[in-house]
């Protein structure tokens, strides 16, 4: 039974006015505390129901025991990655995300300076996109759906009920010629706040991420 924390429903306005479901846990007392934002896995648009239960874990409670507010942050579907737009619209899901952790940031019991970041999987991608538009003490990266961040070239089209034909596709081993080097070169060259990727041994993603890490690396900067 997840008894730990205040439970606080927000819906942030984003940058063109949709709204995103956030479930906030916050220890008891006025603050300011420090914060962590959590950006799940694909799909988004999950709505409010799945991030209040997405936050009822042992990492939220650790965070609470230690003082931190704990974010779960929702974000708009997009397909294949969270960096395509919506469909009739301009924005994606990483507007999204830093809608969010700008609103963290504002709240009366947050310290602004104390704010950091983590995702997993597409929210892992959304964390090394989002802290390149917007300052944050750190971020965490959890197995990093990076084919959008890449710009992994010839990805199958489709919806997120198709991602079983979307993983199958994507080809296990990635050759430079695979990628946008520049692309991804600029976002890491945008990372200004202390960084730290972790990935199974195990995970389809790690062939494309291999390449990730080693432009990181060849980028001069420490993750």
């Amino acid at each position: 039974m997840f008894e730990e924390g205040i439970l606080i429903k927000s819906f942030v306005r984003t940058v063109d006015g949709l709204y995103a479901a956030c479930a906030i846990r916050k220890p008891a007392g006025d603050g300011p505390f420090p914060a962590i934002v959590f950006f799940h896995g694909a799909p988004g648009g999950r709505g409010m129901e799945y991030v209040i239960k997405a936050s009822e874990n042992p990492c939220t409670q650790r965070f609470l025991k230690e003082g931190y507010v704990f974010v779960q942050g929702d974000w708009r579907e997009a397909f294949p990655h969270p960096g395509v737009p919506v469909e009739g619209y301009e924005y994606n899901g990483i507007d999204d995300a830093v809608s969010i952790i700008r609103y963290t940031m504002n709240l009366p019991y947050v310290d602004p300076l104390k704010v950091g970041v983590w995702g997993y999987s597409s929210g892992g991608a959304i964390v090394l996109e989002a802290i390149g538009r917007i300052r944050v003490a750190a971020a965490v990266s959890g197995a990093p759906a990076s084919f959008g961040i890449l710009g992994l070239k010839n990805l199958p089209k489709g919806s997120w009920e198709d991602k079983g034909i979307l993983y199958r596709e994507i080809p296990g081993e990635v050759s430079d010629e695979d990628i946008d080097r520049d692309k991804v070169i600029s976002i890491i060259d945008q990372i200004s706040c202390p960084l730290f990727i972790y990935h199974g041994s195990d995970d389809f993603l790690l062939p494309m991420n291999r390449w990730l890490f080693q432009l990181i690396e060849e980028s001069g900067k420490k993750n």
